[in-house]
């Protein structure tokens, strides 16, 4: 089945136990194993178990990182990469259990 080329995005609901707010776009660097330097990002949504950012490169799903803010260091997986027409990709991160005492201090 082909889909139509002008056809709208099927939007779905979310399913999440925290809900997301939205933040004023936010400098924050990446930090992989394997990667010679941090990545930069911007820090778009925040919750209390996890964070949205956007990049203009992919992450790959299930990696660990650490999100440097500047102020503090968060510690999360990968949960999802999507890349965006604008061609950047939105990237899910799952925070992990020891960076949810964290939360408090991202200022969404």
């Amino acid at each position: 089945m082909k889909q139509a080329e002008n056809a709208e995005p099927v939007y779905t609901v979310e399913n999440r136990r925290q809900p997301r707010m939205c933040c004023q776009p936010t400098l924050v660097y990446v930090h992989l194993a394997g990667y010679d330097r941090p990545v930069e990002a911007q820090m778009i949504e925040v919750s209390s178990r996890g964070l949205q950012l956007q990049l203009n490169q992919p992450l790959p799903v299930g990696a660990d990182l650490t999100i440097d803010t500047g102020e503090l260091k968060v510690r999360g997986e990968v949960r999802h990469c999507q890349a965006q027409p604008n061609y950047c990709f939105i990237i899910g991160i799952l925070k992990h259990d020891d960076a949810h005492e964290d939360s408090a201090k991202l200022n969404p």
